[in-house]
């Protein structure tokens, strides 16, 4: 799978903690934003010159996402709300169109629901990384 795709082919999976784990695929999200991070160590010195010197190789990295989502299915999302409520450690992996793929154990660290008179009962959630990032290629986005 490679070339283009659109925005609606990126999901997010839930996995169910068994081995072999199986992923879920949580529903009718809207928009999705995925950083990436990594954390500088500042090695300037008296003998840098007054330019900031950076050390390679070193610091923290991490992963976040934050997703908007409409509530289809209340079923869908009940093991993000669990996993917020608890705030228990769980695996998570991002797959795009072209069925690329990160996974990793995440914490739900925002958790938020809305709902007008006269609109759709939405949300949004971010999850923080915790640990090693793992990367796949040819994920099926659908499955």
């Amino acid at each position: 799978m490679s070339g283009e795709f659109r925005g609606l082919d990126f999901v997010l999976q839930r996995g169910n903690g068994a081995a072999p784990e199986v992923f879920t695929t949580i529903a009718g999200l809207r928009t999705k934003t995925l950083t990436r991070n990594a954390e500088m160590i500042d090695a300037t010195s008296h003998g840098s010159n007054q330019f900031r010197e950076l050390l390679a190789g070193a610091g923290v990295k991490s992963f976040s996402g934050s997703f908007d989502f409409v509530k289809k299915d209340s079923a869908v999302l009940t093991g993000i709300e669990t996993d917020f409520d608890a705030q228990t450690l769980n695996n998570y992996r991002f797959v795009d169109g072209n069925g690329d793929s990160i996974t990793s154990a995440f914490k739900v660290t925002q958790y938020a629901e809305t709902g007008g008179h006269n609109t759709e009962h939405s949300g949004n959630v971010t999850l923080e990384s915790s640990g090693a990032i793992t990367k796949e290629a040819d994920i099926d986005p659908l499955a």
